[in-house]
């Protein structure tokens, strides 16, 4: 061909990289660096990667179960803040977990967790049961309002987990265990359907008022 020359068996004047099928490399010479850069349509079967080291991945589609990731990697600081928020959450969440540690509030209200979709939190149609037990016996509370968390007036230092499932349709379970006191636990469930796409969690009381005045809280979700 017109151009081409063969000198001691290298091949020159090719316009285009010898393709792979042909004895070739497929591949061309970058600009700058002299690297070998594979073309553009190739193919990676089955790769080995040796301890790879990813920095700041971006996840898309629907990662495995096995990813948790958490909100704060040392939790918020709830003292003085009458709720905590934790928004822009994916929404291929199936399970959530929202943690209490050293929790109290000025007043001794009940928590309230409430979840929510862009357009807000929701604050009604939730089903939710909560009761602390002790050695002389029980207590138990109710709210429409969100996951309840019942407390122990005059001692109240929280110290657990609750967790939040997803079963479908924008339905949403959850139960709790945690430590109230020394002696006391708390322990519950409920349920919610919201009316779109789970994005946020809120960590509130029952009054919406009574602050938080120490602890931290934080939420992982996989």
């Amino acid at each position: 061909a017109n151009n081409v020359a063969i000198t001691g068996g290298t091949i020159t004047g090719l316009s285009s990289p010898l393709p792979v099928a042909s004895g070739g490399t497929g591949g061309t010479t970058s600009t700058g660096s002299g690297a070998i850069v594979l073309a553009s349509s190739a193919t990676l079967s089955s790769p080995t990667l040796s301890s790879p080291t990813l920095s700041s991945p971006t996840f898309s589609g629907t990662p495995g179960s096995s990813l948790i990731v958490r909100m704060s990697s040392g939790g918020l600081n709830a003292s003085g803040n009458t709720s905590v928020d934790f928004t822009s959450m994916p929404s291929w969440i199936n399970i959530i977990n929202v943690t209490f540690r050293n929790i109290s509030t000025v007043s001794n209200d009940n928590i309230l967790v409430q979840l929510g979709t862009s357009g807000g939190v929701t604050t009604s149609g939730y089903v939710s049961t909560s009761i602390d037990f002790d050695g002389s016996g029980s207590v138990t509370t109710s709210s429409t309002s969100g996951f309840i968390l019942k407390t122990n007036p005059g001692s109240n230092i929280i110290n657990g987990i609750m967790t939040i499932a997803y079963t479908g349709s924008n339905a949403w379970v959850n139960n709790h265990s945690v430590s109230t006191s020394t002696t006391i636990m708390s322990v519950g469930g409920g349920t919610v359907a919201l009316g779109g796409t789970l994005d946020r969690v809120r960590i509130t009381t029952v009054s919406g008022s009574d602050a938080f005045d120490a602890g931290s809280l934080n939420v992982s979700y996989q």
